[in-house]
């Protein structure tokens, strides 16, 4: 008889990525294409990338900072707005139910949201070439200084090397420029 399930049961599922939490001692990390967590020291796992839930997205980031201090639709968006949720410093945006973009912004928080690499808010221009991949593309746009790396975009408090992180984001957001 067994036989006979295990003929039927055909190939496993897979298995969503587990939830989480800040009290199993896991942090968020920042991340181009989406988020992840992970243990200091450690390489991110479970990582969450762009297109998931927007109730999956909100479940995985209340576990490791807690619920969102507001959500709405955001006005900067203009005719095509994005719908939003905030986590102090971190706000995720949706289009309809789907995840499809982050953007943190300053000052550091208690609690700093950083990448695998130690990028966040605050962060040297010149730590940017210790990421893993290829240098950074920094340039002057009409918000100022920018930069790409990893998937993620971010502005620079100047042009010069002691110049510091002040926003991030990555994805879908309602950054103009």
């Amino acid at each position: 008889m067994a036989a006979a399930w295990l003929a039927t049961a055909g190939p496993a599922a897979a298995q969503p990525d587990p939830i989480v939490t800040a009290a199993q001692g896991y942090e968020l990390r920042l991340m181009g294409g989406g988020l992840a967590s992970g243990r200091r020291g450690l390489h991110s796992f479970p990582v969450f990338q762009f297109g998931i839930s927007r109730g999956e997205a909100i479940r995985r980031v209340t576990a490791l900072r807690g619920p969102a201090a507001a959500t709405g639709l955001s006005p900067a968006c203009g005719r095509n707005p994005l719908a939003f949720a905030r986590f102090g410093t971190l706000t995720l945006y949706f289009r309809g139910d789907r995840w499809v973009g982050w953007s943190l912004a300053g000052p550091r928080g208690r609690r700093p949201i950083e990448s695998e690499w130690d990028v966040g808010i605050g962060t040297l221009r010149g730590h940017l070439n210790n990421m893993d991949a290829t240098d950074p593309v920094i340039r002057r746009t009409p918000r100022g200084t920018e930069f790409e790396a990893e998937g993620m975009n971010g502005l620079l408090s100047g042009p010069g090397p002691r110049a510091r992180v002040t926003a991030l984001w990555s994805g879908r957001t309602c950054r103009r420029g």
